[in-house]
C-alpha cells in the first residue's frame, strides 16, 4: 500500500522556518526509520524530478523520507550566506530531533545524499545528534581545502568556477516557489536579490588553508586527525570518474582506525546516481541504500555481526570517450586497509619545458561526466605539449594514490605544476588515470602558508608562460594489494595533485603521467604538497615537492607515461 506526501514548515531556534517534504509509509506499517536529504537545490522545482526515488524508498523499502530546502534556498526562509554555514548544522540537528519524536518514526534517523548532501551528512555525523544512527555520503569529501571545487593544491580551479560556483550564484537569488511560500513570495524574492552576496567572493578571499576550510571538513589540517569525532556507521560511495575520489581509501582507513563501522562502495561512475551514471557498470543504488540503513536503523537481535570492508570496481584499460557508456573491469572485495607493497619508478632528467598556457583542456571538470561536459578524452593533445616519460606498468592492477616527487626550477615567481598518470595504448591513445596539481608557492605543503619562489622574471612575459626544469629526483610510487579473489594493485600517488578518475585494472599497457592544467574530471581531485626546500641558484629558486594524487584503480596494460611537468602561470591571488 502506498504512503502519503506532506508539505510543512518547521521553525528553527531563531524562528526561521525551513520547508520540508515528507514521504510517509502507510500507517498500518507502524513507526519506521526516517531518511533525510538536505540540499540547497530547490526541492519543489529544479530537483522535483528526484521525487520518484524518494517514493521508491518509501513504498518498496518502507522508509519515511524527509527532503529539506536549506536555509535561504528554495521554499525555506532565511539567508543562504555560504556553503555549509554553522547554522546549517544547527538547523539539521533540529530537524533530526523533531523527526525522531514523531509517532510515525521509530526514533532512528539516517542522513544521506549526493555531493552537497553527502558533505553535510559527514558534517552532521561529526556533530553526533543523538537520533542520527547512520549516514551514507555519496561523492563527497573529507577535506574541503584539498578536495573540493574551489582550490586544488593551492591553485584556483578556474573551470570549476565557471560551473558550480556560478551555478550557485543565481540559485541563491531565485524566488521561493509561490505555491509553497504563499503570499509575499515576491517581497522575499526582492529581499534575496538585494541582500545575497555570491559565495564565490568568500571562496576567493579564503585562498589559504585555515579554520574556514577545516570548518566543513572531517580531516583537520591535512593530518589523520578529526575522524574520531564520528561515532555512527558511515557508508561512502565514490566514483572513479568523479572529482571526490579521495574520500575513499583515505577516509575508510581512518574510520577503521577509529573503530567506526563503515563500508566503501567505489565504482567507475561520474558525478551522478550510480543507477544511471556514466560510465557503467551500474548498480541499483536504492537497494544498496536500503540494505545499509536496514542494518543500522532497524536493529535486529538476529543480525549477524557486521563486517567492515570495501567493494571496489577495478577498471581495466578502456579507450576514453566523452560519452563512454561501459568501462571494462571487475569488482573486488577488499579489507578496509588493504595490504600494499610499494613500487618505485625513477624518471630520467633533467628536462626543460616552455609552457603553453592552454594545456590541460583534454580533461573535464570535476562535476562533469554527462554531456555536454562529458568524460575526459584522449590526452595526446595535452601530452605533446608536456614533458612525458613512458615506461612499462607494474604487473597486475593498481589501486590507491599515486605519488610524484619532483625537484623543479621555474623562471616565473608565480606558477602551478600539474602531473598526470595516463594509460597509453599501442596506437598512442592516452587515457587519463590520475592527476595532481599544486601552486608552486605552497612549497611547504598546501596546508601551510604560501611563500615567494623568488624566481627572476625573464623579461616581458607578463606571466603568460613559464619555463620549468625537472631534475632526476623525480619518481613515482606505486603500491600493490591483495584482494579477496586475487592480486590487485594499489596505485598510491602522494605528491602531485589530484588523482584523475581512478585508473583501471586491465590488460598490460602503459600508464602515462602527464603534467596538466588546473582542470580535472569530476569533483574530488586532491593534491598534497608535503615538504619542500630551496635548491640551486638563489636567483632562480627551485623547490622539491611531494605531490599526492587522487586514488587510481586501474590495471595498466601497455606503457606507463608520466607527464610530469607543466608550469602554469598563475595570476592574482598570489602569496602576500
Amino acid at each position: 500500500m502506498t504512503g502519503t506526501e506532506q508539505e510543512l514548515r518547521l521553525p528553527m531556534a531563531d524562528g526561521v522556518e525551513l520547508a520540508l517534504t515528507l514521504y510517509l509509509p502507510a500507517p498500518e506499517h507502524g513507526p519506521q526509520p526516517c531518511l533525510v536529504e538536505a540540499l540547497p537545490y530547490r526541492k519543489d522545482d529544479l530537483t522535483s524530478s528526484y521525487a520518484e526515488s524518494y517514493v521508491g524508498l518509501r513504498d518498496r523499502h518502507g522508509f519515511a523520507v524527509c527532503r529539506v530546502d536549506l536555509r535561504g534556498t528554495g521554499s525555506s526562509a532565511g539567508d543562504a550566506t555560504d556553503e555549509y554555514p554553522l547554522v546549517e548544522r544547527t538547523d539539521l540537528a533540529t530537524v533530526i530531533a523533531w523527526l525522531a519524536e514523531q509517532d510515525w518514526c521509530n526514533g532512528n534517523v539516517g542522513l544521506w545524499g549526493t555531493s552537497y548532501s553527502g558533505f553535510n551528512s559527514l558534517q552532521l555525523a561529526v556533530e553526533r545528534p543523538p537520533a542520527l544512527r547512520a549516514i551514507c555520503a555519496i561523492y563527497a569529501t573529507d577535506d574541503r581545502w584539498t578536495d573540493d571545487v574551489h582550490w586544488r593544491g593551492g591553485a584556483l580551479r578556474l573551470v570549476d568556477l565557471v560551473d558550480y560556483c556560478h551555478y550557485m550564484t543565481p540559485m541563491c537569488v531565485l524566488p521561493p516557489v509561490p505555491a509553497v511560500w504563499g503570499d509575499g513570495w515576491e517581497a522575499e524574492w526582492r529581499r534575496r536579490l538585494e541582500s545575497n552576496e555570491p559565495w564565490l567572493l568568500t571562496w576567493l578571499r579564503e585562498n589559504r588553508h585555515g579554520p574556514y576550510w577545516d570548518h566543513g571538513s572531517v580531516r583537520l589540517g591535512g593530518t589523520h586527525e578529526g575522524y574520531d569525532r564520528i561515532a555512527c556507521p558511515v557508508m561512502i560511495i565514490a566514483g572513479w570518474a568523479d572529482g571526490y575520489r579521495n574520500n575513499s581509501f583515505r577516509t575508510v582507513a581512518r574510520l577503521a582506525e577509529a573503530g567506526v563501522p563503515h563500508r566503501l562502495l567505489a565504482g567507475p561512475w561520474a558525478h551522478a546516481d550510480a543507477t544511471t551514471a556514466m560510465p557503467g557498470p551500474r548498480v541499483a543504488l536504492d537497494i544498496e541504500l536500503a540494505a545499509w540503513f536496514d542494518r543500522w536503523l532497524r536493529p535486529s537481535a538476529d543480525a549477524a555481526p557486521y563486517v567492515d570492508g570495501c567493494d571496489v570496481f577495478v577498471r581495466a584499460s578502456t579507450r576514453p570517450a566523452p560519452d563512454l557508456d561501459l568501462h571494462e573491469g571487475r569488482w573486488l572485495a577488499l579489507p578496509s586497509v588493504p595490504p600494499t607493497s610499494v613500487v618505485t619508478v625513477p624518471l630520467d632528467g633533467p628536462r626543460e619545458l616552455v609552457v603553453s598556457a592552454d594545456v590541460g583542456t583534454a580533461a573535464w571538470i570535476d562535476c562533469a561526466g554527462h554531456l555536454p561536459w562529458g568524460q575526459s578524452g584522449d590526452q595526446r593533445a595535452d601530452d605533446v605539449r608536456s614533458l612525458t616519460w613512458d615506461g612499462p606498468p607494474p604487473a597486475g592492477p593498481i589501486i590507491g594514490h599515486p605519488v610524484a616527487r619532483l625537484r623543479v626550477t621555474a623562471d616565473q615567481p608565480l606558477a602551478s605544476l600539474s602531473v598526470k598518470l595516463c594509460d597509453v595504448f599501442a596506437d598512442g591513445t592516452s587515457a587519463l588515470v590520475s592527476r595532481g596539481t599544486v601552486d608552486l608557492a605552497f612549497r611547504d605543503g598546501v596546508h601551510g602558508e604560501p611563500v615567494h619562489l623568488g624566481a627572476r622574471g625573464r623579461g616581458g612575459r607578463g606571466g603568460r608562460a613559464g619555463r620549468l626544469r625537472l631534475r632526476l629526483v623525480t619518481r613515482a610510487d606505486l603500491a600493490s594489494l591483495r584482494g579477496r579473489d586475487g592480486l590487485a594493485q594499489h596505485h598510491r600517488s602522494a605528491g602531485s595533485g589530484d588523482a584523475d578518475r581512478v585508473g583501471s585494472p586491465g590488460a598490460a599497457r602503459p600508464l602515462r603521467r602527464v603534467p596538466r592544467t588546473v582542470v580535472h574530471p569530476r569533483r574530488p581531485a586532491l593534491l598534497g604538497v608535503r615538504r619542500g626546500r630551496r635548491l640551486g641558484d638563489p636567483r632562480r629558486r627551485a623547490a622539491a615537492y611531494h605531490l599526492g594524487g587522487d586514488p587510481a584503480d586501474q590495471r595498466l596494460p601497455h606503457a606507463v607515461r608520466r607527464t610530469c611537468a607543466r608550469v602554469l602561470p598563475r595570476r592574482g591571488l598570489g602569496p602576500p
